[in-house]
């Protein structure tokens, strides 16, 4: 009977090691930094610097757009941050940033457009929404609507800047 006890004290306690030793793993998603590659997360930190725009919004849009995916595709925008090279082929130009599967060149893009909405519009819900293509941005804005897709790239932003102590 005592080596049964034994054994039935030793489970809670092997429980409980292992809880603490594998709770890293299960934590919440602000908590987990962006989900990108060192690559793109270089890319956001040096063109975020570049250009003025928080590497976090970078990141998060990137997540948002792409899930991190350098060759994602969808419809015809390509790459991390989903650009569109029907509407983008003068930026490609001249930045010299043609294939859109490089990640580089695909933040690099994105972030240049950014600006360029950020010096037409200033307010950020704004300005994703213009990114994002919504033809009722404007309109959204006027009426004081924050669009799904700007809220969750401004919540993912803040969530990462917290992370990165700003």
């Amino acid at each position: 009977m005592k080596q049964k006890t034994k054994y039935l004290l030793f489970f809670p306690i092997i429980a409980a090691i292992t809880i603490f030793i594998f709770r890293p793993i299960t934590a919440s998603t602000a908590d987990m930094d962006a989900r990108i590659s060192d690559t793109a997360y270089a890319a956001t930190v040096k063109y975020g610097e570049a250009y003025g725009i928080c590497p976090e919004l970078l990141q998060a849009l990137i997540e948002t757009e792409s899930s991190g995916n350098p060759n994602a595709v969808n419809g015809g925008c390509i790459g991390l941050c989903q650009i569109y090279e029907k509407y983008h082929y003068g930026r490609m130009e001249k930045l010299g940033a043609w294939n859109l599967y490089d990640e580089n060149s695909n933040i690099l893009l994105a972030a240049d457009y950014l600006a360029e909405l950020f010096a037409e519009f200033k307010d950020v819900s704004l300005v994703l929404d213009t990114y994002n293509g919504n033809n009722r941005a404007g309109k959204n804005y006027e009426q004081g609507i924050l669009s799904d897709y700007a809220g969750t790239i401004l919540k993912r932003s803040a969530e990462l800047e917290r992370l990165h102590g700003k």
